[in-house]
């Protein structure tokens, strides 16, 4: 089986070093990263990931505006995302923002959680896509 691939975009280095230890080390996923949204959306175009998973604070160019433009360009529209936060109870915001139902997760995580959402969530978008 081919390995899959998470594009985290977070402006948050020792997150994104946490995140792609243990979901290099506990899985087959390939991860790759960004530090912040203009350089997640050019990886994001030219990687194709499976997956992204997408800080909502960001300077320069928050993750609700990444998702926007993500969504605008053909290339990346189909690529599932979920949303990462530190900020409590924003979940419904976020849908609202980017009017769509989306997956938001809460920082800080367990890092199993993350896995298992992550894996949960391509799945889905996996089936759905074979429908």
């Amino acid at each position: 089986m081919s390995s899959r691939s998470l594009l985290v975009i977070d402006d948050n280095d020792d997150f994104i070093t946490l995140v792609k230890l243990s979901l290099e080390l506990d899985t087959d996923w390939k991860i790759f990263t960004a530090l912040d949204g203009r350089e997640g959306i050019v990886k994001a175009q030219k990687l194709q990931p499976d997956l992204i998973l997408l800080d909502v604070a960001m300077p320069h160019l928050d993750g609700i505006a990444v998702y926007k433009i993500l969504k605008s360009n053909q290339a990346t529209r189909s690529i599932p995302t979920i949303f990462l936060t530190a900020m409590i109870g924003i979940e419904k915001a976020v849908q609202l923002e980017v009017n769509a139902d989306v997956e938001v997760i809460t920082k800080p995580m367990s890092i199993v959680l993350l896995q298992e959402q992550i894996i949960d969530l391509y799945e889905r978008y996996s089936f759905a896509s074979q429908l």
